[in-house]
């Protein structure tokens, strides 16, 4: 290979690692400040109340009743009951599924699901019952507003 083509090959890779990488994004709700960390995008409100997206690869690929059973299974094993289970749609149109738990330790967690082809995307909130239940429709509406960029 000469040293064009091979300068040309990793230029193209150093271009797809950089600029194909799919994220998440999320409106966050009022009062809600941006947070960096281990999520794509991640807020939190004065009272502890977090709102966070990330992507995922769909491996192995599966459907989202797939995902949906294999997330509330590893909660389960962490010890969370679960409290609600319901079928959404975010607001790109994409079906998804909304699970909430107590996780046993003061907090409420809620996580939405939706699987695509290749990627899941996750939204999560979590935070004291009583300010998840004061913040409801608003973290509700966030995690619907999650899409893949």
């Amino acid at each position: 290979m000469t040293a064009t083509r091979l300068l040309l090959v990793v230029a193209l890779a150093l271009a797809c690692a950089t600029g194909c990488h799919t994220h998440a994004s999320m409106s966050s709700p009022a009062g809600f400040g941006r947070m960096d960390g281990g999520y794509d995008v991640r807020a939190v409100n004065p009272n502890g109340v977090v709102v966070a997206a990330r992507v995922k690869p769909n491996r192995p690929r599966a459907d989202l009743g797939f995902w949906a059973a294999a997330v509330d299974l590893s909660l389960a094993r962490k010890g969370y009951s679960r409290t609600e289970l319901a079928d959404v749609t975010s607001r790109a149109g994409v079906p998804g599924k909304l699970m909430k738990y107590d996780t046993h330790a003061g907090t409420a967690y809620w996580i939405a699901v939706f699987a695509r082809t290749d990627t899941l995307l996750l939204a999560e909130a979590t935070g004291a019952h009583g300010d998840v239940d004061a913040s409801s429709d608003q973290l509700l509406a966030a995690l619907l507003s999650a899409r893949i960029d």
